[in-house]
């Protein structure tokens, strides 16, 4: 781990606390930030698909759900984004 210098991690919060990764990373000289992905999952357990032609196409359309489920406050707590990058060593 030490020859690492970023990483990004997604981490779900049913199988593990998100404070435990912290703490380690923090303890191992890493600066971190996370966030709660603005999307909501289906209380109903029902899937959907999305048809994907182009990197374009899912690119638009993830900025344009993601800007409602965020200007509606929506969240998905069950994962976080994690990013960790290594603090600058004086």
């Amino acid at each position: 781990m030490d020859s690492i210098k970023c990483m990004s991690i997604e981490v779900h919060t049913r199988a593990g606390d998100l404070n435990q990764i912290i703490s380690i990373l923090s303890s191992r000289n890493f600066e971190v930030k996370f966030f709660y992905p603005p999307i909501a999952k289906d209380p109903s357990g029902s899937s959907y698909q999305i048809k994907i032609k182009d990197l374009f196409n899912v690119k638009a359309w993830r900025k344009f759900v993601y800007g409602l489920c965020s200007l509606a406050g929506v969240k998905d707590r069950s994962a976080v984004i994690l990013f960790a990058k290594r603090k600058a060593s004086l």
